[in-house]
């Protein structure tokens, strides 16, 4: 399981329904470092922003520089960001704990056309914390670029774990006044501990990416989403999920706007049955200021099963919001439920429930002090008629951080992390207590 927030901007408007989004996978390690990062800055937004499709003329001046040739040349960017961990539970193990210090080197490197340092930025393998990349203004983030991260760790005693992972992307967007198409294609490898298995495991993820919007009138606002990801496990059962989304959106004031939205997907999985799912959904979008912001999407989920499985229906939904009561403060809430197939079991999926929330604090103009919790519970539910896991996982983290802008493009952080499973199957219960030491530069 791997839990990590979601960057929900004002005016994206929707759920990625089964994007590389999700707030829970399978590894643990990234647990809260989003959390303490908040929405990147933006300009506030006019009454006609409401719609999820870009104004420039809310922003003249920027639109002017941005249709220069130099906002189209090609470029090299790059960012570098390391952290030194102690960990008292390298292995997530109930009993006998082993005890390491590890330091993880991840420097990144795109190549590309257009405004693209924000992305990177924010897909880092250790995220660039808190300095502003110069992008967050802009009216419009148009861009192609590929971008290599490897991702080095190294172990002071365990050096069987030692590893060396990777990073690939290719990702492009357009956006214009009344339309925005992107896409990403995303190779990753990575050396973690699992919650599901309840050991460390190597793990490969492919993932592709496609939506588009189009404002069909001045109120009604129309998109689609193709989606697929295939993961693979060394010592574990891989599955491939795709599903396809299309919504629509009407504004039915100012700063709100509401739609529906349907998806479809297959779930094909390595041991077990196959899954092929449906979703009728509502969704609301609420943008009154600048520093408050909620966007929400609720549903039945339906799921067939490819097997003796009588079919599924469930409550499924997606949520998330942000308030900013002064310049200086940040929260962030987000709730998440979607169903993965398990790595461990064959014949077993995993409902996964998600709650998280921060609160982000600057104090003497360069210091950000953090503090993040949440909660996730997995239920696993057979697919074949004869497989009967009766598992349940309760999973808690939280941390507090300490992090300041040491230059214009750097940032550094301590922190503290805690993480608890407590499972009916004793064997996956355990807790681990981390302490961290962080540093992230874009150049």
């Amino acid at each position: 399981m791997k839990i990590k927030m979601i960057d929900a901007r004002p005016g994206d408007g929707r759920r990625d329904a089964g994007s590389e989004a999700k707030l829970v996978r399978r590894a643990c390690w990234l647990v809260p470092i989003l959390l303490i990062l908040g929405r990147p800055a933006y300009a506030a937004p006019s009454e006609s922003d409401a719609v999820p499709v870009s104004q420039p003329a809310a922003h003249p001046e920027i639109l002017e520089e941005t249709n220069t040739g130099e906002a189209q040349d090609w470029k090299f960017e790059t960012l570098l960001a390391t952290s030194l961990t102690y960990d008292d539970n390298i292995f997530i193990q109930p009993t006998d704990k082993k005890e390491d210090f590890y330091v993880n080197i991840d420097p990144s490197f795109a190549f590309g056309v257009g405004n693209f340092r924000d992305a990177l930025a924010s897909f880092a393998a250790i995220p660039h914390f808190l300095v502003r990349t110069g992008e967050e203004d802009l009216p419009w983030k148009n861009f192609a670029y590929v971008s290599y991260a490897p991702d080095v760790i190294i172990f002071s005693k365990y050096h069987k774990e030692d590893d060396l992972n990777h990073d690939v992307r290719l990702a492009a967007q357009e956006e214009r006044d009344l339309w925005t198409v992107k896409g990403d294609i995303h190779f990753q490898t990575e050396s973690e501990p699992d919650i599901d298995v309840g050991r460390r495991i190597n793990q490969t993820d492919y993932t592709a990416d496609l939506n588009a919007a189009y404002a069909l009138t001045g109120k009604l606002t129309g998109g689609s989403e193709l989606y697929g990801n295939h993961t693979n496990y060394s010592g574990g059962l891989a599955s491939t999920d795709g599903r396809a989304t299309g919504y629509l959106d009407y504004q039915v004031a100012p700063k709100t706007a509401v739609g529906v939205a349907a998806a479809g997907g297959y779930l094909d999985v390595a041991q077990g049955a196959n899954q092929p799912y449906e979703q009728a959904l509502l969704q609301v979008k609420y943008l009154p200021t600048d520093k408050l912001s909620f966007n929400g999407q609720a549903g039945e989920e339906l799921r067939q099963f490819q097997s003796q499985v009588q079919n599924r229906s469930q409550f499924v939904f997606d949520v998330s919001g942000s308030y900013d009561p002064t310049d200086s403060t940040e929260l962030t809430l987000r709730g998440n439920r979607d169903t993965v197939a398990s790595a461990e079991y064959a014949d077993e999926d995993i409902v996964e429930s998600v709650y998280q929330a921060s609160i982000r604090q600057r104090f003497l103009q360069r210091l950000y002090l953090s503090v993040a919790g949440g909660f996730a519970h997995d239920n696993y539910e057979n697919n074949e008629p004869n497989a009967n896991v009766q598992r349940r996982d309760d999973y808690y983290f939280y941390q507090t951080a300490l992090s300041s802008d040491i230059t214009r493009h750097g940032t550094i952080q301590l922190s503290y992390e805690h993480r608890e499973n407590n499972s009916s199957l004793a064997a996956f219960g355990f807790a681990e207590n981390l302490f961290g030491f962080s540093a992230s530069f874009l150049f």
